[in-house]
């Protein structure tokens, strides 16, 4: 039987012995065992993984008869070396839990899926991926819970606090942005906001109006093949510069199609992720003379703000006299990138209005063509 509270006291009172408080905030290094970890990683076989040839390898075989295996992402989420693995990493989780084979998802991803994106404190996404187990599959142990609250007790992300910081980020941003605007005396028109976002252009919505048994036909996967907006537009809303990132620099449905004579401006890499050369040449290639034309139009003098979030891929030197850049403070995104507060979003609603206004004209007319790509392309010339 435990001695009572009174008992203990006198016992250390009398041989004179400091109380020392047994709970412990953080666990120690021996729990987290990272020198097994870091010796586990030391492995010739991934080391030899060259890891963008392997991500697009395995992300192929999707699309095959050759079934994604367990160990496939396994090797995968266990090699993360680099932040932007962490959307290659994501995107496979996503893929994988919706095939035969998900079921196989090994003990070790779990925790190697958690390593990765604490040890570049993705904290947002880490938590987006553990409250929708059903998308990817991640369903943390005691431990790999005990680590978690062990490195947000360290990172003093206690509930509320975090929040509040951000928001007073963001409002001393709004003075300090205000104050640059008041003195280069820029108008709405001079103002512009850039930003990226995914659009799945062969997805259709998740909700209809059909009954609950007959919401997803059977065997039906939703679309996840998408490219990637460059949204930028200034705050007056009369110039919207819309460039566009494919996987590929010329698809199979565009062979005789001339690139300069599209709506968008179009750019290309193997992940359709904006890249630091991507946002260089579009900066100079396609914003600076969409800048110049418009301000001419308006007889006005060539002289603007473009406000960017602080993404790696816009970490570069980008210099013209005329422009003035500047980043907005991480964390704040939601609350005040300008793009954010509804116009990319109205812009895919936009997009799926017309994309099904065409299934509809098709349907109606018996017309038996693929919908593809350049379709969707074609649509933000209406905008």
């Amino acid at each position: 039987m435990f001695p009572s509270r009174l008992l203990r006291h006198r016992i250390l009172s009398k041989f004179h012995v400091a109380q020392i408080s047994a709970v412990r905030g953080v666990l120690s290094e021996n729990y987290s065992c990272e020198q097994l970890w870091q010796k586990r990683l030391e492995n010739p076989l991934l080391k030899s993984i060259n890891m963008d040839q392997y991500f697009i390898e395995t992300d192929k075989k999707f699309g095959t008869k050759r079934l994604v295996s367990g160990i496939d992402i396994d090797l995968f989420a266990n090699n993360v070396q680099s932040k932007s693995e962490l959307d290659e990493l994501e995107h496979l989780l996503y893929r994988f839990r919706r095939t035969k084979r998900a079921t196989e998802m090994m003990e070790s991803t779990t925790y190697a899926v958690i390593k990765a994106f604490l040890k570049f404190k993705q904290y947002d996404s880490l938590m987006r991926i553990l409250n929708d187990r059903e998308s990817y599959g991640v369903f943390p142990d005691l431990y790999s819970y005990n680590v978690l609250m062990s490195t947000f007790l360290q990172e003093k992300m206690y509930p509320g606090e975090q929040a509040s910081a951000d928001a007073e980020a963001a409002e001393n941003y709004k003075l300090e942005l205000a104050k640059i605007i008041n003195e280069g005396g820029y108008s709405p028109d001079q103002i512009f906001s850039g930003d990226e976002a995914a659009l799945y252009w062969k997805k259709l919505p998740s909700r209809t109006f059909i009954s609950k048994n007959l919401r997803r036909a059977q065997g039906f996967k939703p679309s996840k093949e998408h490219i990637t907006l460059h949204v930028c537009s200034n705050l007056s809303g009369s110039l919207m510069i819309k460039p566009i990132i494919n996987r590929s620099s010329t698809p199979r449905v565009m062979k005789n199609i001339n690139k300069t004579q599209l709506p968008v401006f179009w750019q290309s890499n193997k992940k359709s992720w904006m890249t630091q050369d991507l946002l260089k040449n579009w900066f100079y290639n396609c914003f600076i003379p969409a800048v110049e034309t418009y301000t001419m139009e308006k007889n006005s003098y060539f002289k603007v703000l473009l406000v960017l979030d602080n993404a790696g891929c816009h970490n570069i030197e980008l210099d013209h006299p005329n422009v003035k850049i500047v980043f907005l403070p991480p964390n704040c995104m939601s609350l005040i990138q300008l793009l954010d507060q509804g116009v990319i979003q109205t812009l895919k609603m936009y997009y799926i209005r017309q994309l099904f206004q065409t299934i509809f004209d098709r349907l109606e007319n018996s017309e038996n063509k693929t919908y593809s790509s350049v379709d969707g392309i074609f649509y933000f010339k209406l905008y």
